[in-house]
C-alpha cells in the first residue's frame, strides 16, 4: 500500500489553517475590547488544553477519525457562533469552537507526519506555518469587511 503523498499533505495543511482564520475573523466583529479579550481567552485556552487530549485520542482511536471529529466540532462551533443572539452565547459557542480547534492544530501536524514522506515533511510544516500566519492576518481584515458589509 502506497502512502497518500504530497497532495494529501496540502489538503491537510489547508484544513488546519481554518482555525487561524476563524480565531481572528470573529474578533473583528465584536465591538467591545473587554468582550473581545474574553472571547480570545476562552477560545485559546480551550484550544491549548485540548492539544494533549487530541494527541492521545489520535493515538488510541486513529488520527483520521479523531481529526474528522475535531473538524465537525469546530464547524458546529462556527455555525453556532454565526447564530449567536448575545455575547454570552457567542462566548459559549467560541468555547465549542476552541475545543475543535485544538484537534485541528495538533492532528493536522500528526497527519502530515503520517502521509508525507520524511524528506518532504519540512516543506509541509513550513507551508502549514505560512498558511496559518497568513490566515491569522487575513482574519481580522475579512471580519471587518463582513461587519461593514452587513451593518
Amino acid at each position: 500500500m502506497s502512502s497518500p503523498g504530497p497532495k494529501a499533505g496540502r489538503r491537510v495543511t489547508a484544513g488546519g489553517s481554518r482555525s487561524g482564520l476563524s480565531a481572528s475573523t470573529i474578533s473583528a466583529a465584536v465591538p467591545a475590547p473587554v468582550e473581545r479579550s474574553r472571547i480570545r481567552v476562552i477560545f485559546a485556552g480551550l484550544m491549548m488544553v485540548m492539544l494533549l487530549g487530541y494527541g492521545k485520542l489520535g493515538d488510541l482511536y486513529g488520527r483520521k477519525r479523531v481529526l474528522q471529529s475535531a473538524v465537525l466540532l469546530f464547524l458546529l462551533g462556527s455555525a453556532l457562533c454565526g447564530q449567536a443572539a448575545g455575547m454570552k452565547e457567542l462566548i459559549a459557542f467560541r468555547a465549542v469552537q476552541g475545543l475543535g480547534a485544538g484537534g485541528l492544530i495538533v492532528l493536522t501536524q500528526a497527519v502530515i507526519g503520517d502521509v508525507v514522506p520524511p524528506r518532504e515533511r519540512g516543506k509541509y510544516q513550513g507551508l502549514f506555518g505560512a498558511v496559518f500566519g497568513v490566515s491569522s492576518v487575513a482574519g481580522p481584515l475579512l471580519g471587518r469587511v463582513i461587519v461593514q458589509a452587513v451593518s
